[in-house]
């Protein structure tokens, strides 16, 4: 089954719940050294859960994708009025205690419809050992709404204990409506790991070494839906009216099915992150109760949709919490790396790291999410788990581009693990929401500036109106390096309101030697810029890179706070391999390769692509052996040594390309010196044996010869392309192969191709070397083939055409008399078909097109209609000329 992570862990609300507002201290009978003896304490008795119910009901609500819940609730009626007792002490303070049994139970928490404490006076929770404690509550924890809950005390039982001084004013309401008995996820001890091993602290360097500011925008959800509460997390998020907003952005599915009294019961939890890495109790003392459901996907939550929900807590979040109001990006580009911070199963905050970039996908429907896979880094390979859910994944500028819907990543996956699934923030800004009114554009740019990116802030959220320029963040050098060679980049920041166009820098390393840059641009108010520096050689060791801001527009910056960055890293000198290689003898493997490295942090590994793993080859024959070395720190080089035998035949290869494009006449020679006994020549492509060959196309030929022992040795030869040969071809004018003797056609030369020389053949003995040879006439009637050679110095080309030549002593045309040739083309008999004739006496005659005659005919005065009997001549062009006296009429016609 997918992994969907609504999923409601041991949901712990520990004894910090609203430590904000408690107190601290311990109840009456810790609280001092002679207690007064308190009467018996009357208790109500709630009954065992039917678990095989449950246990269904938990499966029906897995398979949904629905909420995962640790507890069901009993729905009670309990308060000052109707439960406990009251007692009062011999100095007039009033005390009253309920006890609250769940039979197997393994933890019980408390809902109230009403709460009121009065000022003065405090109420803890315990249970009968003392070994957990909540409290005190005092008047602080007093809500407008008047809703309230107090978190899990481990075990069947729990004792309520409020107490009034004497000179207290007024009368707490203590309302109890739900008890909540926890069947499973119930809270471990304070440094155990609810988290599976392979996740990643946000207090482990160097993995969150360039998030601190996003770390601090992250948040715990306690979600709480009508019969149960569970974990989700989300993020603090900034928007361009820079108002502190305390706009809250998670996944839909966390809340889908709360209610707004759930929401005013649901609470976040500000900087839960252990001290030091992998170990340290974190503190939940931050925290808020109450938020405002303001727009969400309504697509359901979970897969079907972007599966956003976007909150506001009800009240301002204390300044001494130090928030960052996370920026976001709406860009469609697909961020290159990045991170996700998040809370997995509750736990204390966690970093897992992408470094390939992310792809639009779709989970339910398509294009709607970002598909991640997360790798592994210094201190572990950071997933998710329940609880991450609505958790945001940042884009290498330090912006949110989505919330975490749910996916397949698992520690036992490690190193490969599947992808997850963060709904897009592209997607969520307008055209993602099924109700417009729901779009996060109308939230988060409240302005309607239009921009597509806005970076996060603390407190004030208001930016200066001077010139404001930042570090962001020192992106390089950071970590360790396999050279001496680093290239230095900053992403730099605007965080006043004007636009920023140039900024001078000055960085250095280890407080060497500075350097100056200067950024120009345009850089728009809460926008950020990557910047690099010209590559730094370094010595090999430990350095630092510091980087400052000098100066902003020319002139000083507005807030020389944020001015300046650093970072750690190391460098190596490089490593270096040389192979040194001694041939084996033709016949026998005794060949062999030293290698010799250096730099790097020593303590070698060495890997052959023959798999042997020492740094010195024997015994080895011909082939192409490749090394591969790693040092201490994962650095590596290769190199590649090629092994010949010796005492072999060496063989020489000699061709001749072909001459023109398709004639196939290029030539391929062998010759071989050295060897022992005869030699044989075998050559690929179809060519076969022997050391000489012609006729040979182009082409890619391999020719091993071998001697008498056996021992080869090969040579490869390209036979190349010949010249393209170029394209023949003229126009004549008149456009008509048939004239009489002594009338003269213009030859004009369209040939292509890049020919350089012509020669014209007209046929009677005249030939032209002219490109253009103008006009021509014949002197006799016939046929006469004109032939164009067109050549490019190698290859030549040729067209030809034949003209046919008729007497000229006849004039073109009959006076006052009209021809009509049909039909024409023709498959057998033609019609001529005469008007105007006036009794004139003609003849006819009927021309091949090489001009000879082969059919003559006398029309008499009184015919007008001549029908031509073509059966017997074959398919082909015809010349037709009618003659009276010095008269004629020519026209050819087309037999099929």
């Amino acid at each position: 089954m997918k992994k969907f992570y609504s999923i409601c862990l041991m949901l712990s609300i520990t004894a910090s719940l609203f430590a904000q507002m408690q107190v601290g201290g311990k109840p009456y009978q810790l609280s001092v050294d002679y207690p007064v003896s308190l009467p018996k304490l009357f208790g109500v008795q709630l009954p065992a859960l039917n678990m095989k119910k449950i246990a269904a009901e938990d499966l029906e609500r897995t398979n949904e994708m629905k909420l995962e819940l640790f507890s069901r609730f009993h729905q009670v009626n309990l308060n000052t009025q109707n439960s406990g007792s009251w007692f009062t002490m011999p100095n007039g303070d009033r005390m009253w205690r309920l006890k609250i049994s769940a039979k197997d139970a393994m933890a019980i928490n408390l809902v109230y419809d009403q709460f009121f404490l009065p000022e003065g006076s405090i109420m803890y929770i315990y249970n009968e050992d003392y070994s957990d404690i909540l409290g005190g509550y005092t008047s602080q924890n007093n809500k407008k709404s008047g809703v309230f809950a107090t978190g899990n005390v481990v075990g069947e039982r729990c004792i309520i204990e409020y107490y009034q001084p004497i000179d207290v004013v007024g009368n707490a309401t203590i309302q109890i409506n739900k008890v909540g008995h926890a069947y499973r996820w119930i809270a471990r001890a304070a440094e155990e790991e609810k988290a599976d091993p392979c996740e990643v602290d946000v207090a482990c360097s160097p993995e969150s070494d360039n998030w601190q500011n996003q770390i601090k925008g992250i948040v715990r959800l306690l979600m709480q839906e009508g019969g149960g509460q569970g974990w989700c997390s989300g993020s603090l998020i900034n928007n361009t009216s820079l108002d502190c907003s305390p706009y809250v952005l998670t996944a839909l599915h966390c809340g889908v099915s709360s209610s707004t009294s759930d929401l005013n019961s649901s609470i976040a939890y500000f900087n839960y992150q252990r001290p030091n890495c992998g170990s340290g109790v974190a503190s939940a003392s931050q925290s808020m109760t109450g938020m405002t459901r303001r727009a969400d996907s309504n697509d359901g939550g979970g897969s079907s949709g972007p599966d956003y929900l976007l909150m506001e807590m009800n009240n301002s979040i204390p300044v001494a919490y130090n928030v960052f109001y996370n920026g976001w990006s709406n860009s469609t580009a697909n961020a290159t790396s990045g991170v996700s911070i998040h809370h997995p199963a509750g736990d204390e905050k966690k970093i897992s790291t992408f470094t390939t970039s992310l792809t639009a996908s779709g989970w339910g429907t398509g294009g709607t999410h970002w598909r991640v896979i997360w790798a592994g880094t210094a201190n572990g390979h950071g997933v998710t788990e329940g609880g991450s859910s609505g958790s945001p994944i940042f884009n290498q500028n330090g912006q949110i581009v989505g919330q975490l819907t749910g996916g397949g990543s698992f520690c036992t996956q490690v190193p490969s693990p599947s992808p997850d699934y963060y709904g897009r923030m592209s997607i969520n800004w307008n055209t993602g929401p099924k109700n417009p009114g729901d779009a996060l554009k109308l939230w988060l740019d409240p302005t309607n500036s239009g921009v597509t990116t806005l970076d996060g802030t603390f407190v004030p959220c208001a930016v200066a109106t001077y010139d404001n320029s930042a570090v962001n963040m020192v992106n390089a050098p950071v970590g360790y390096y396999c050279s001496l060679d680093v290239t230095p980049s900053v992403t730099l920041k605007n965080n006043g309101l004007d636009e920023v166009t140039s900024i001078d820098l000055e960085y250095d390393i280890d407080g060497g030697v500075t350097q100056n840059y200067n950024w120009t641009g345009s850089l728009l108010a809460g926008t950020s810029v990557n910047v690099s520096f010209p590559i730094m050689t370094t010595v090999a060791g430990a350095h630092n890179f510091n980087v400052e801001i000098v100066a902003t527009n020319g002139g000083a910056d507005g807030d020389l706070t944020d001015n300046s960055g650093t970072s750690s890293f190391v460098t190596a000198n490089p490593l270096t391999a040389s192979l040194s290689i001694t041939n084996p003898t033709c016949g026998v493997d005794d060949g062999s390769i030293n290698a010799a490295i250096g730099g790097g942090a020593g303590s070698y590994s060495y890997l052959w692509n023959t798999t042997q793993t020492t740094a010195n080859l024997t015994g080895l024959s011909i082939g192409t052996y490749m090394l591969t070395v790693t040092d201490l720190e994962g650095c590596e080089i290769s190199d590649t040594a090629i092994l010949v035998n010796t005492g072999a035949p060496v063989v020489s290869a000699f061709i001749t390309s072909e001459s023109c494009s398709g004639l196939c006449d290029g030539t391929l020679v062998a010759t071989a010196a050295g060897g022992t006994g005869g030699i044989t020549y075998l050559w690929d492509g179809g060519i076969g044996s022997g050391a000489i060959h012609s006729g040979v196309c182009p082409g890619t030929y391999l020719v091993t010869v071998t001697d008498s022992s056996g021992c080869q040795s090969e040579e490869t030869v390209v036979v190349g392309n010949g010249t393209n040969y170029p394209n023949a071809n003229f126009m004549n004018i008149p456009a008509s192969t048939t004239t009489a003797v002594g009338s003269g056609i213009t030859f004009i030369n369209s040939s292509s191709g890049g020919a350089t020389s012509y020669l014209w053949d007209f046929g009677d003995g005249v030939t032209s070397s002219m490109t253009n040879p103008g006009s021509h006439s014949w002197g006799s009637p016939g046929p006469y083939t004109v032939t164009l050679y067109a050549t490019n110095g190698l290859c030549t080309d040729s067209i030809q055409v034949v003209f046919t030549i008729v007497p000229n002593d006849l004039i073109e045309g009959i006076s006052n008399l009209n021809v009509v040739l049909f039909p024409n083309p023709t498959e057998d008999n033609i019609q001529l078909q005469l008007t105007g004739k006036n009794n004139l006496e003609l003849s006819l005659d009927l021309y091949s097109i090489d001009g000879k005659k082969i059919f003559s005919q006398a029309i008499a005065r009184a015919e007008n209609q001549v029908v031509i009997d073509l059966t017997s001549y074959s398919s082909g062009i015809y010349v037709f000329v009618l003659h009276h006296e010095n008269e004629k009429i020519v026209r050819r016609i087309t037999k099929y």
